[in-house]
């Protein structure tokens, strides 16, 4: 961090419990940092041998048993931390005595001491306090100070005025000293590209004027890495002057625009003579539109024989220089000659902390019979022309050390809908078909996910996934299911093979790294699905492949066979899919 010569950055503690062990250490000015303060790190092996004065340093010496000190600093640094401990809990005379290095030993004696009682006054809300305990446990000096950092004043300090000792109790006021009040000033970038400053200053809340936020700047790298785009290089710097904060940010624009096509070879279960059926998918996906963070993704699929698939979103963050994002959605399904479902969604999501996001909208969606063939057949109401108007609310988490290839961290999100459904009737359909049909009905429609990576090696990383899905309803036909199975979720199967009520899946995955964003996957899938008439469905798909990173994009091939109890899996028959991820 940077600060100007002309105004001290003081470095004060943003925790009570700090700064009581500051004051107790003011109240002992010998001891181990006058012995050690011009201790000089040396790359060897150190051990402590430090006696107890009394039982309670014995007890806190235990954080010594069997521990090797690779510098003389980090020896410092652990004895420091163990008479903070002590008077944090109220023995503020414990400290070191008689501390002497003999070759690569300190060796000394630790006296707790007697515990002492406070009386402490919060000069802001005139509160008493008189336990060390109810102290620390106690926000309300926290969130005081916390306040004036977040709220333009960053060199505000907690401090002990009037204190003084009567016999075993220190009596003390604690107050805030503000300090000079900070605004944001102009955002430089180094390795500046297309990315506008002015939308990164409203994105990562440190627009110009505004009043500086600690929570903010801390907050800076995150939400960069987090954006899928962006990447920081090096740590954020400010620097204060004159009553403005300036920030500089080292950044690098990912190249994660795609446009992605994929062929798949199915077999063809309508074929008598075991022909093959292709189906292919096209992905456009792009991010940062005009330097301003917006996104737009497409995705258009045939996935069976007249059957195809579109998926539309578009993303807008800071909408109006607001914390609020954007989101708006757009999905069609053609299911052969049967029917089409259309469904579309306009909804905000609020950033809380760094990684939650919490979301809120509407969805709707509308399904059409396009033939009553099947109805005729069955002399069922199958499928069903029908309106779905619901609100929906979602909250999500992300951390993850890389949006485009994660090895370490975790996702989740789930999200809740709940609305009235309408089953229109349909002039093709026989009218007897609705006699025991409810045509009004709430519906509440659930998905969550979770996501997990693990590195257990250099080159090694285990993924884990689960997705779970319900529809809680009685008036559900079989053009209202969730719809999965193929390259994205169930593996091994057909696109698009499963309809389900409700669903839970679970994903394995052990890939091998051999460069960047390239590596050999090995991978399990498990689902359990609940099918219309209430039985349940396990389905489990196993396989491997490999992603090879190219010059401008990804290459991607991945074979996977698939099975259920009714239908084992058939080696000579796998699922093949390969494509090319070109990325600009």
């Amino acid at each position: 961090m940077n600060v100007n010569s002309g105004q001290e950055r003081l470095l004060y503690p943003a925790k009570l419990s700090k700064t009581l062990g500051r004051l107790a250490s003011y109240l002992l000015a010998w001891g181990t940092l006058t012995l050690f303060g011009t201790t000089e790190a040396m790359s060897q092996a150190y051990t402590i041998n430090i006696q107890p004065a009394d039982s309670l340093a014995r007890y806190a010496l235990r954080a010594l048993d069997n521990r090797k000190f690779t510098d003389s600093l980090q020896v410092v640094s652990t004895l420091n931390q163990i008479t903070s401990k002590l008077r944090l809990d109220g023995y503020i005379f414990a400290d070191f005595h008689d501390l002497r290095w003999k070759g690569d030993t300190v060796n000394g004696f630790l006296s707790a001491g007697k515990r002492q009682y406070l009386s402490l006054r919060n000069a802001n809300d005139g509160k008493q306090y008189s336990s060390w305990n109810n102290l620390q446990s106690n926000a309300t000096f926290n969130k005081d100070l916390e306040s004036y950092l977040n709220n333009g004043y960053p060199f505000a300090r907690l401090y002990f005025k009037e204190a003084t000792f009567s016999y075993d109790t220190l009596r003390a006021t604690l107050d805030v000293e503000k300090g000079p009040q900070i605004v944001f000033d102009s955002l430089v970038v180094i390795q500046k590209g297309r990315t506008k400053t002015n939308f990164l200053q409203k994105y990562l809340f440190i627009a110009e004027g505004t009043p500086y936020s600690e929570r903010a700047f801390q907050g800076i790298a995150s939400r960069i890495n987090n954006s899928g785009y962006l990447r920081t290089t090096s740590s954020p710097q400010v620097e204060f002057y004159a009553g403005k904060a300036r920030v500089s940010l080292a950044l690098d624009e990912l190249h994660v625009n795609q446009i992605d096509g994929v062929i798949g070879f199915l077999p063809d279960q309508n074929s008598e003579t075991g022909k093959l059926l292709l189906t292919g998918q096209v992905e456009t996906d792009l991010h940062n539109l005009f330097g301003t963070g917006k996104h737009v993704y497409l995705n258009w699929q045939n996935f069976n024989v007249a059957s195809q698939k579109l998926d539309v979103a578009y993303d807008h963050p800071v909408l109006l220089g607001s914390p609020l994002d954007f989101h708006g959605g757009f999905q069609q399904l053609k299911q052969d000659s049967s029917f089409v479902t259309r469904s579309a969604q306009a909804g905000f999501k609020l950033p809380i902390g760094y990684f939650l996001k919490f979301g809120f909208g509407l969805d709707f969606r509308q399904n059409s019979l396009l033939s009553a063939n099947r109805i005729s057949s069955t002399e069922k109401l199958v499928n069903a022309d029908s309106r779905l108007n619901q609100y929906q609310v979602a909250i999500t988490y992300t951390q993850l050390d890389d949006m485009l290839l994660p090895s370490k961290g975790m996702s989740s999100g789930l999200t809740i809908g709940v609305g009235q459904k309408e089953i229109v009737r349909n002039s093709i359909v026989d009218p007897e078909l609705y006699n025991d049909v409810q045509l009004k009905s709430i519906q509440a429609t659930i998905e969550g996910y979770l996501e997990n990576y693990l590195k257990p090696a250099k080159a090694v990383v285990f993924a884990q996934q689960v997705y779970v899905g319900s529809i809680l309803n009685d008036q559900v036909f079989r053009n209202d299911l969730f719809r999965f199975g193929g390259l994205r979720r169930l593996r091994g199967f057909n696109e698009n093979q499963f309809y389900s009520q409700h669903y839970g899946v679970g994903v394995a995955e052990l890939r091998f790294l051999f460069q960047e964003e390239s590596y050999f996957v090995t991978f399990a899938d498990q689902g359990i699905i609940s099918r219309e008439a209430g039985s349940w469905v396990y389905a489990a798909g196993v396989g491997g492949g490999m992603v090879l990173k190219v010059n401008n994009g990804i290459f991607r091939l991945m074979l996977a066979v698939g099975g259920t109890k009714g239908q084992p899996m058939d080696v000579a028959q796998p699922k093949v899919h390969f494509g090319f991820v070109n990325r600009f």
